[in-house]
Order: structure tokens, then C-alpha cells, then sequence
């Protein structure tokens, strides 16, 4: 095995590696004031206790990184006062979201290993819904994650919503009990995940596609291939291993 292609391993953020967030659909705005009974934040607190896709996500923010949960409020709420739209709250929320999970990768990479396989198999199941849904959204999910312009269905918003609070347990447990893992990867760990995303049906030639960074400008249908490919193969290695490719994906 070529250097090269070794190094794509981990230069390289994939489904397992990234996270897929839409961010919360906040659609307190309208409810705003109309209980007198209730502050802002209390109403804030009840819809997002009350929404279908969100509840999970919102309920372990509140529970494992409180602070974020209020700082996350304080910014919604002063949105609605000045006559923010739902759409507009969504991507605020979108890019909230995104800028917590960026600025904490490194607890998620420290996670015992059943919160962090708990975290990966829900990454899976995205990846997977996602594959059966579209190639566009498929792409996405198994890439650089969602944008705030992505519109997925109900069962993706739902698994997605089920990932992320996957997520958030496995970094609260990454500060509670940190594991120490390398922050890149083996040429043996290297080697192990090639050969399972080869017997996931990946081709020398989309090898040397991600180890030139062509990834990016292939069509969403290879890009969906691919990086669902890569995505599968992590799942059928041992768990320490997995945990360990895992980790080191965080840290690139």
C-alpha cells in the first residue's frame, strides 16, 4: 500500500468522522408572549420539551452542556423579540450547533467506548436512511454533513435528531471519563480500514479520488458510494480499532 493512499485515511472527514447536525427547527416564535404566565426562556424551554424532531437533541443539550443550553436560548430569544422568521431562528440554530460540535470534537475523540460506538452505530443509521432517501442528501450525510439548505424527511430528521443526542452523550462522556487515543492513525490501522472499504466494494480508482481530493467535485451518486463505503467498513472492524479510526478522523 502506497503512502498516499494510507494518508487519505485520515486527512479525510467522512460520515463517522464528522457531525451530521440540521440544527433545531424553533418554532416558539409565534407562541412568543401569548402565555403571560410563561417568561420568554419558559416558553423557549416548553416547545422544544413538546416538538417531535429536536426533543432529543434539545433535552441532552439542556441535560450534558447546560451552560451551551442557556447561551443557545439567550440567542433565540433575542431573535424572536427583533422578528427573526422560523427559517431564519433554523439557521442561527444550524450554525450554533455546528460551532459547538466543531469546538468539541476533541471530547467526542475521548469517549468511553460504548458511548462512542453508541454514537457511530447512530451515524450509521443515518447514513443509511439517508442512502435510500436521495444522493444529493446521501452525499451530505456521508461527507461534510448537512447544510442548512437540506430539506431530509421525517426519518432522516429523526435519526438525525437521535444521532446528535448520541453525540452530545458520548462528549459529556469524554469529559467525565476521557480515553487517551492517538490522534492519527496507524499504518496498521490504515491497512485494516482499506481492506474492509474494499470488501465494501471500493475500487483502487476511487482510492486515488480521495487521496487526490477529487472527492468533493464527484458527482453526488460517487460521493454517496463512497463515502458510505467508508462509513460501513469502520463498523465491521474490531471495537478498538474502530475507536481508535474514529478518534483520529476528530483530530484531522
Amino acid at each position: 500500500m502506497t503512502d498516499y493512499r494510507t494518508a487519505y485515511l485520515w486527512k479525510i472527514l467522512v460520515g463517522v468522522g464528522v457531525a451530521l447536525l440540521v440544527g433545531l427547527s424553533l418554532k416558539f416564535g409565534p407562541e412568543l408572549y401569548r402565555s403571560m404566565s410563561l417568561s420568554p426562556e419558559q416558553q423557549f424551554d416548553r416547545v422544544l420539551e413538546r416538538i417531535d424532531v429536536g426533543r432529543a437533541t434539545a433535552a441532552e443539550l439542556r441535560k450534558s452542556f447546560p451552560e451551551d443550553y442557556a447561551r443557545l436560548r439567550t440567542e433565540a430569544v433575542a431573535q424572536v423579540k427583533d422578528g427573526a422568521s422560523n427559517e431564519a431562528l433554523r439557521t442561527s440554530t444550524f450554525a450554533f450547533m455546528r460551532r459547538f460540535t466543531m469546538d468539541n470534537l476533541s471530547l467526542l475523540a475521548r469517549a468511553p467506548h460504548d458511548s462512542l460506538a453508541e454514537f457511530r452505530n447512530a451515524q450509521l443509521r443515518t447514513v443509511r436512511i439517508a442512502r435510500s432517501d436521495s444522493p444529493t442528501l446521501c452525499a451530505h450525510v456521508a461527507g461534510n454533513g448537512l447544510t442548512p439548505a437540506d430539506r431530509p424527511g421525517l426519518a432522516l430528521q429523526r435519526a438525525l435528531d437521535e444521532a446528535t443526542a448520541a453525540q452530545l452523550r458520548a462528549m459529556a462522556a469524554g469529559a467525565r471519563a476521557p480515553v487517551q487515543r492517538p490522534s492519527t492513525l496507524s499504518p496498521t490501522d490504515s491497512a485494516a480500514w482499506m481492506k474492509a472499504s474494499k470488501a465494501r466494494g471500493l475500487n483502487p480508482e476511487d482510492f486515488d479520488l480521495l487521496a487526490n481530493g477529487g472527492l468533493e467535485r464527484a458527482s453526488a451518486d460517487e460521493q454517496c458510494r463512497i463515502g458510505s463505503a467508508l462509513a460501513e467498513a469502520v463498523a465491521t472492524l474490531p471495537a478498538e480499532q474502530a475507536d481508535r479510526i474514529t478518534a483520529a478522523l476528530m483530530a484531522g
